[in-house]
């Protein structure tokens, strides 16, 4: 009977076992190849692989072309990714993290090629160098959705790190910089969030053919967008605001285009020095201390449809730069000047601009002091502008050069156009100041034509 007894007692545990079995082996992962969880990972309908770095053992587990799709929770690793072909892919930055174990490492470390990470927060990699999200010279990866704060840099592609997409992500919050590229070519960055990181939001180093698109580049410690020594990239509809020190920045960069962007209550809005060649159209460039500046052998840009209203100083000011086509910019309502050239500012294009009501108007002389500055012993041509007036002695009254002082050179405005540039920008006002400038540009337009 004792026998009996314990053979039933063996074959119960046995079937217990058995269907324990059973049941892990039918765990699902619909989702993808590999699924993770907190505890563990495994393939779909097969048996869960428990491991105290859950990520990482998939990962090393996963062969090229496999998606692994991490479930939500929080996770206390470090993840290098040496495998090429793999997507990573978390329920949502919002709802898994993963934070280092080791604050000298980075929390993902991509060293494989068409490698894609989405849908995860990445935090806590402080230690300098290390970054939420880094590629080691890879390419054709896409990072995209993650939330890369809280870390040293938010992603960093580390040099010849090219034609990767970066989207969507916020990368905010970061002890230096929210999105740093150090020679990478012919990347993507789109719709990213880079706010309130200890010095730069984005920053290229020595990097060109970069596209950046609708990014958001404020609240930063140092610039909202830098590019230095980069050339050949494009910049469209990105918004840099409120930064410690200037809105875009370009720092010996050549052949870069500007588009759309808006650079608003930083230092100064868009800042170029020893940077020529580039292109700054429709952009929006107010309530800065100056709005576009131009510095130190900023030679041949082209500065056109842009606004420059607002600035606590100068709307557009140039210093010792030349041969620069400045044309159709709203610059209006600037405290200083609306135009300010100095240190040799020579052979520029200044034309078809809307420069109205600029500096403080003046009772006496019937002129705002001062619509345009020459703080230069050259002389400049600024025919074919409106300055909000035809009255020539009120246009003259708003221009400070040699007439007032020997020592700067004289300001030509003749011929002057006869009413606003329909060319320039029209900034956001109020319904009724918008009709008064709609009604204003609309009559200097036809006095325009019937000349011509």
């Amino acid at each position: 009977m004792k026998i009996r007894g314990i053979v039933t007692t063996m074959v119960l545990i046995l079937t217990i076992i058995t269907a324990s079995t059973t049941t892990a082996a039918a765990l699902s992962c619909n989702c993808s190849d590999i699924c993770v969880n907190q505890s563990g990972w495994w393939h779909d309908g097969g048996a869960l692989n428990m491991s105290g770095v859950p990520i990482q053992a998939a990962v090393n587990s996963a062969t090229a072309g496999e998606t692994i799709y991490v479930w939500n929770g929080s996770y206390t690793e470090n993840v290098n990714i040496a495998t090429p072909h793999l997507t990573l892919r978390g329920e949502g930055a919002d709802l898994v993290t993963v934070a280092v174990a080791d604050q000298g490492d980075h929390v993902f470390d991509v060293t494989a090629d068409y490698v894609n990470i989405s849908g995860f927060t990445a935090t806590g990699a402080t230690e300098s160098g290390k970054a939420g999200v880094r590629l080691g010279s890879k390419q054709h990866c896409n990072i995209s959705e993650n939330n890369c704060s809280g870390n040293h840099y938010g992603i960093w592609l580390s040099a010849s790190s090219d034609n990767n997409m970066l989207t969507s992500n916020d990368c905010s919050d970061n002890d230096k910089n929210g999105i740093y590229l150090p020679s990478s070519s012919n990347n993507t960055l789109a719709s990213n969030t880079a706010n309130s990181n200890g010095e730069y939001g984005i920053y290229l180093y020595r990097s060109s053919n970069n596209t950046l698109l609708g990014n958001n580049a404020s609240l930063n410690g140092d610039h909202g967008i830098y590019l230095d020594e980069s050339s050949n990239s494009t910049l469209r509809g990105n918004t840099a605001d409120s930064n410690s020190n200037y809105g875009t920045y370009l720092y010996l960069s050549t052949n870069n285009t500007l588009l759309g962007n808006t650079a608003s209550n930083n230092s100064d809005g868009i800042y170029l020095t020893f940077s020529s060649n580039n292109t700054l159209r429709g952009n929006n460039a107010s309530n800065n201390y100056c709005g576009i500046c131009l510095w130190s052998s900023s030679n041949n840009n082209t500065l056109e449809k842009n606004t420059a209203n607002s600035n606590n100083e100068y709307g557009i000011r140039l210093d010792n730069a030349d041969n620069n086509n400045i044309s159709c910019n709203w610059v209006h309502n600037n405290t200083v000047a609306g135009f300010y050239l100095m240190s040799e500012s020579t052979d520029n294009i200044i034309e078809r601009n809307n420069i109205i009501a600029n500096g403080n108007y003046s009772d006496t002389s019937g002129g705002w002091e001062w619509q345009f500055r020459n703080n230069q012993p050259d002389d400049v041509d600024t025919a074919s502008n409106w300055w909000g007036t035809n009255n020539e002695t009120r246009i003259n009254a708003s221009i400070l050069d040699g007439t007032y002082d020997t020592n700067r050179g004289n300001v030509t405005t003749n011929p002057k156009l006869d009413g606003a540039v329909p060319c320039a920008p029209i900034p956001e006002l109020s319904t009724v100041t918008l009709l008064a400038v709609g009604l204003l540009m609309l009559i200097g337009y036809v006095r325009i034509r019937r000349k011509t």
